[in-house]
């Protein structure tokens, strides 16, 4: 595998590049234990509230996506099973990706052995890794999916909007279902211009 290399660069940049490089590497492992704090006081606010209310809370109140809020909290449920310490040693995004409902346990738990060896797996291979071992369902979907995408509608509706979900997509054709989809994504451009709802819902399921 090929690796940087600094001397076709001028000294002065080549020697600022390193030290970003070294800045770097003491900031991402503080990234990981934040983004679990962070997830924790996420999991008590949200024990407070009700059904429905923790969307708008998150959106309001501290100024993220529920997504962005579901992604915290698996990562603070996954500190839970392994040493906080170990999970630190690997980037936020490589740990969210095996924080997901989606990823395999026995997988996740080979990479965590691997990690408390001192071998960090860089994110691509975490995300080949637990792809090849997830089983393409017959749906079309993943059960994971679905079940994620219930539980967040779950949090972010009041049970009435809930109910009239349901029963829209229960008897509703394929043409209106599309239809509501449309309108979705309309939406979410008009009200989060700066996040893609390809980034908001799971993509399996757009």
């Amino acid at each position: 595998m090929a690796t940087f290399d600094y001397s076709s660069l001028p000294p002065s940049d080549a020697d600022a590049l390193r030290e970003i490089a070294g800045r770097l590497r003491d900031l991402i492992p503080n990234a990981t234990s934040l983004v679990i704090e962070i997830g924790d006081l996420l999991r008590a606010a949200k024990s407070k509230l009700e059904h429905g209310a923790f969307g708008q809370y998150c959106l309001d109140k501290v100024g993220i996506e529920p997504r962005s809020a579901e992604n915290y909290l698996a990562l603070s449920d996954l500190a839970k099973v392994y040493p906080p310490s170990d999970l630190a040693k690997i980037p936020a995004r490589t740990a969210y990706k095996m924080a997901a409902k989606s990823a395999p346990a026995d997988v996740v738990e080979a990479i965590m052995g691997e990690v408390r060896g001192g071998k960090i797996p860089s994110f691509n291979d975490v995300q080949r890794r637990l792809a090849k071992s997830k089983p393409v369902p017959s749906s079309g979907h993943d059960g994971s999916d679905v079940a994620d995408l219930a539980d967040r509608l779950i949090d972010a509706l009041d049970p009435r909007n809930i109910g009239d979900l349901e029963r829209f997509l229960r008897r509703g054709t394929k043409r209106a279902i599309i239809a509501l989809c449309d309108e979705l994504q309309r939406g979410l451009e008009r009200q989060h211009p700066q996040t893609a709802a390809a980034d908001m819902l799971p993509k399996n399921l757009l």
